[in-house]
């Protein structure tokens, strides 16, 4: 039994990375999902294949870190006020 999900797998990423091709930086990505996507509202989203588009196509300003520290995402930097409110 091992033996035959050991040999799926590997077929699996064999499959896979004959698949892949080479994108450049001005090239175009194409995402393939299994079923038609019903929103790009990202307060809307109910299947995994709209959260996988928003995740693709949305950003923010920042992201948190393993330890729940900011850090850039899109920001490059950013300074705080002296009372810390904005």
């Amino acid at each position: 039994m091992r033996k035959t999900i050991v040999a799926l797998a590997s077929g699996a990423v064999l499959i896979a990375m004959s698949m892949a091709t080479s994108v450049s930086a001005q090239g175009t990505l194409k995402v393939v999902l299994p079923s038609n996507v019903n929103t790009l509202d990202p307060a809307k989203t109910k299947i995994g294949e709209e959260y996988i588009i928003n995740f693709l196509v949305y950003s923010g300003l920042t992201e948190l870190d393993i330890s729940g520290k900011a850090k850039p995402d899109l920001a490059e930097s950013w300074t705080s006020s002296e009372d810390q409110k904005t």
